[in-house]
């Protein structure tokens, strides 16, 4: 089955959850930049958890199909348009819906974040580099091209195998839904970062006492942060090391950076904090203009949220 970009949208790319065990090789994960929400989209369809789908960014595209289909949301809410009928705001969210032989498609605008994911059942077919169909913008590799889609582009889909008995119940939908923290999606949890002792103890505890606002000088490799100054006592410049996704960068002006899905694999700043884990989703729905606070949690806490949220992934993935 082949689908027709009409309109690419703002930033709509195909993701899974990225390319692991090369960043030695200088290339970053890429992947979803919410991969809960991806992850969400493809349960919600009995879909792999690694199924490839549409990370739409901000502004929805246009889309018509050549056969009946079964689709998925999940992410931020986003309106939905069938054949110019309008389904009901949210109606579209935690189960599948239906999309018939020659109907369009078209999603507008995302409302209280900046990502919404579309699954297809059985997934996006695009050729796969190093394992992944994750779309890598920056270095221009994977998913369509290395690129966002654009219109008059068309994109096949794997064929779909049912599985048996296949439903998420409500409760586990909520519990998810819960521990991913949808409504408090501007607490950003953290825990010490490799050059935490170099921040004295009153400008870690100030991270935590105020807030930052996202610039618009953010992409797939950076969000950057304005707001209190964050001092070093031993200088902003380390020998270059290994950098994570998530990772609270503090560079000269003071000004923390937050690496995100596509990062650099090495970096000369020193970091403050890093965001953790179960959180990782809401980097994905930051855009610019939100205001974002942090809250210091021990590892262990950090650990325990990771697992939780596992265990409830596994417990929807079935036999996955």
């Amino acid at each position: 089955m082949s689908i027709e970009i009409l309109k690419p949208g703002l930033q709509t790319t195909v993701q899974d959850l990225g390319r692991h065990g090369w960043a030695h090789y200088g290339i970053s994960p890429s992947g979803a930049a919410d991969p809960y929400s991806c992850r969400m989209a493809n349960a919600i369809l009995g879909n792999s958890p690694t199924t490839a789908c549409l990370e739409i960014t901000l502004l929805g595209p246009e889309l018509r199909f050549e056969e009946d289909v079964q689709l998925s949301l999940y992410g931020a809410e986003i309106q939905v348009e069938i054949d110019g009928k309008l389904m009901p705001f949210g109606a579209s969210f935690g189960e599948p819906f239906d999309i018939k032989k020659g109907q369009l498609l078209r999603l507008g605008t995302t409302q209280n974040g900046a990502r919404t994911y579309l699954a297809v059942q059985g997934g996006f077919q695009v050729p796969l580099y190093l394992g992944s169909a994750s779309t890598h913008l920056i270095s221009g590799v994977g998913g369509m091209q290395g690129r966002a889609l654009k219109k008059g582009d068309w994109l096949a889909t794997k064929e779909f195998t049912t599985r048996n008995n296949y439903t998420i119940n409500t409760l586990q939908y909520n519990t998810i839904t819960e521990k991913l923290n949808v409504n408090n999606r501007y607490i950003l949890r953290i825990t010490p970062g490799l050059q935490s002792d170099w921040f004295s103890s009153s400008t870690k505890a100030l991270l935590s006492k105020t807030s930052y606002t996202v610039t618009p000088e953010f992409n797939r490799m950076g969000i950057r942060l304005e707001g209190a100054d964050l001092s070093s006592i031993r200088g902003h410049q380390i020998i270059t090391e290994a950098i994570s996704n998530g990772a609270i960068q503090v560079p000269g002006n003071g000004q923390p950076i937050l690496s995100f899905v596509e990062h650099q694999t090495t970096g000369g700043y020193p970091k403050i904090a890093n965001v953790i884990t179960a959180d990782f989703g809401k980097l994905g729905q930051l855009k610019a203009g939100d205001e974002i606070s942090f809250e210091w949690v021990t590892f262990e806490q950090a650990e325990e949220e990771r697992l939780e949220l596992e265990a409830s992934f596994r417990e929807i993935n079935g036999d996955f």
